[in-house]
């Protein structure tokens, strides 16, 4: 209970799982949804570690080339950006993007940003 607010514990993207970073970030259904297409895109199978610090420091593959290796690089920190834009768009605007332009959104993003 905070300044009179009952505070309820849940991820506002998946509304099932208990929140924290490393579900958001990682483990949450939406965000597994873009997660599984950026590794589809570059034909990588990966297990997920438990948590975005192992991620980050897991985060290497060798063969891509100079451009796809930057895009690769950027990747985790551009889906951290849009799924961390996307929780603060329903908690505090009360607004949601559907499937569709969150996956949209972060595929531009990652394009504008490499």
């Amino acid at each position: 209970m905070r300044r009179g607010w009952s505070m309820v514990n849940r991820c506002n993207l998946c509304k099932e799982n208990e929140e924290s970073a490393n579900h958001i970030l990682i483990h949450c259904g939406k965000t597994r949804e873009l997660w599984t297409l950026l590794l589809s895109s570059f034909g990588v199978v990966w297990v997920f570690p438990d948590s975005v610090r192992n991620l980050l420091l897991e985060w290497k593959i060798k063969g891509l080339g100079k451009k796809r290796s930057i895009v690769w690089r950027m990747a985790p920190i551009c889906l951290f950006w849009c799924i961390w834009g996307e929780q603060n768009r329903r908690t505090f605007q009360e607004e949601e993007l559907s499937d569709t332009r969150l996956r949209k959104l972060f595929l531009r993003s990652l394009f504008e940003w490499s």
